[in-house]
This record gives C-alpha cells, structure tokens and sequence, in this order.
C-alpha cells in the first residue's frame, strides 16, 4: 500500500504544479500572432488529451487501492480512503482548470479539441470520489462477511408466497 500511496503523492504534487501554470496562463492575453494562437489551442488541446487519458488509470488505481487495504486496520482503510479523496479532488481541479483556459481559449475564436471527454472524466472521477467511503466499507472484510451471512439467510428463508393479484382486486 505504500507504494501506492507514493505514486498517488507523486502525482498530487504533479497536478498542483500544472494546476499553477495553468493559472498563471489563463492570467496572460492570447497571442495576437495567428501561428502562436495555433500553437496555443494545439499545446492546449494535447494536454487535454493527456489528462484525459489518465482517465482509466485512475479507476484502476483507486480499485487497487481499495482492494489493497481489505485485510487492513480502519486506520489505514481511513488513510487511504483520505489520500484517494484529496487525489480526485486535485484531478478534478485540475480538469476544471483545464476547462477555464480553454474556454478563454475558444472564446477568443479558436478551437481547443478534447472537451467533451475532459467533462465525461471530470464527471467520472467526481463519482469515484463520491463512491469511495461505500467502496471502502463494501470491501472491508468485517462487512463483507456480514453481508454474506445476511444473503445466507435469506436465501434459506424465502418469503411466502403471496397472491399479488389479489392486491389489485
């Protein structure tokens, strides 16, 4: 699990310095010279494409995360659930960030390509953010097993049956 959580600040520290330069780019005036403006919405567009594509190594990290920590302390169940919230939360910033440069970008009339599906990751990480405290709980193993003998049970009992046409007479 260490090992992970290193990758996952690694990266948060990454995110927040493109974050910053991001930023400080939106700050500035869109080139008046039409190859640096092709070259801006270009640059941009890549870089969208970039993030992007990080989409579904997110997913897969956080499930190996969340699988990683089964046999683990609610400590550091609640450690890795805190790392996974406060890493989404950056990429969803950061994704965000994205869409702000870009729509100074495009509103000064060029084309930044890549949009739509930066809007589908951002939505996508925003649910795996707001999934994870069930996530975490559905695979502790405590309450797996509870859930277990649970299903057991009412497998082994099944309700009556019941005449559900005589509910509409």
């Amino acid at each position: 699990m260490t090992a992970t959580l290193l990758a996952l600040d690694v990266r948060e520290g990454q995110a927040k310095a493109t974050r910053k330069v991001l930023v400080r780019w939106q700050r500035k005036p869109i080139p008046r010279r039409d190859e640096e403006r092709a070259r801006l919405a270009r640059d941009l567009s890549g870089l969208i494409a970039d993030h992007v594509a990080k989409q579904s190594e997110v997913r897969r990290m956080v499930s190996d995360l969340v699988q990683r920590v089964t046999d683990k302390s609610p400590d550091e169940i609640d450690q890795a659930n805190h790392f996974l919230e406060k890493y989404l939360g950056i990429i969803v910033g950061l994704g965000e960030a994205f869409q702000g440069f870009a729509g100074k970008v495009t509103a000064a009339g060029l084309e930044v390509k890549g949009l739509d599906a930066l809007e589908t990751a951002i939505d996508e990480w925003k649910r795996l953010r707001e999934d994870l405290p069930e996530r975490f709980a559905l695979a502790y193993k405590p309450v797996r097993s509870a859930v277990r003998k649970r299903v057991a049970k009412a497998l082994a009992a099944p309700p009556m049956a019941t005449d559900w046409r005589s509910l509409f007479k």
